[in-house]
């Protein structure tokens, strides 16, 4: 069976080397991705990553046989699927326009849109269009978290922390913090209710509220681990994830993205990319009120 082709939309996120890296270049034994082929990518000029940066990335990859389309049509003309994986939220709606008019699937990568009103709008044109659609981190994937979500299917309590990078343009929260908001939407399901954030010099901290049960995101600054606890009224577990050594924190999420791509399988409900979107926001808003509980 031939490989799945796919164009790679953007390379302006380190993500476009790390991908095509467990697909067809150079991951240790036992990373790689069976069933899929990165053939074409394009580039487009960008805030998050200069060109000198592109060239290096574009020089990877055509190293590892990927051609550099002239432009995006020319990129996904003899292709099976997309991968966009533009660092920007801001670009992610306006790019999404133009792809999802070829009709062909698309995995959109992390977060969904940097507004839940371009997140949205996304997710409409992916419907009218009927292409199969799926956007997710890949932090929720990670094995301890996984295995902690499986330990307790219907917690009343999530505590999820990660770091809040610094973005080169827009807000910090919607391009960084949606990690740990689809990690809290992961374990807790995506009907949060209210949500109260604060902020200092640290990072945020934010209290959410379900209707059958609360959870705690932490985003911190300068602190680069994921992790946390979920628990129902018995059981309770722990989980971490520090940087495994000689271990890919992408290879879960690019095996889930073959079975989407191959399968039209999802790992994770798509609209949970969507669901932290909103999640994310309303703590925007709620730290704009100076810690007023926000309904979501």
């Amino acid at each position: 069976m031939p490989p799945f082709r796919l164009a790679m939309v953007s390379l302006d996120s380190s993500h476009c080397v790390e991908f095509t890296r467990l697909i067809q270049g150079d991951a240790p034994e036992g990373q790689t991705v069976a069933g899929l082929r990165v053939t074409t990518c394009c580039r487009f000029q960008s805030k998050f990553q200069p060109e000198k940066g592109q060239d290096e990335r574009q020089a990877q990859l055509e190293a590892w046989g990927v051609a550099l389309a002239p432009s995006l049509e020319d990129a996904v003309r003899d292709v099976d699927g997309m991968i966009v994986s533009l660092n920007d939220p801001a670009d992610h709606w306006p790019v999404f326009q133009r792809v999802v008019g070829f009709g062909k699937p698309v995995f959109l990568d992390k977060p969904l849109a940097d507004t839940v009103g371009n997140g949205e709008a996304i997710i409409r044109a992916a419907e009218k269009a009927g292409i199969p659609f799926w956007s997710s981190s890949s932090v929720p994937l990670l094995a301890p978290m996984a295995a902690a979500r499986r330990a307790v299917p219907a917690p009343v309590f999530a505590h999820a922390f990660g770091p809040l990078g610094k973005a080169v343009a827009g807000s910090d929260i919607a391009w960084y913090g949606c990690h740990t908001f689809e990690s809290m939407v992961a374990m807790m399901g995506p009907k949060a209710v209210s949500v109260r954030a604060l902020e200092d010099s640290t990072g945020v901290t934010a209290r959410v509220v379900y209707s059958d049960g609360r959870g705690v995101v932490e985003l911190n600054r300068g602190h680069y681990a994921y992790g946390g606890r979920v628990a129902d009224g018995k059981t309770a577990r722990v989980f971490l994830y520090n940087g495994e050594p000689d271990f890919s924190a992408y290879l879960p999420l690019m095996e889930a993205m073959r079975d989407f791509f191959i399968f039209g399988r999802t790992a994770l409900p798509p609209a949970n990319a969507m669901a932290a979107l909103r999640l994310g926001q309303a703590v925007e808003k709620s730290l704009e009120a100076g810690g007023r509980e926000t309904a979501i």
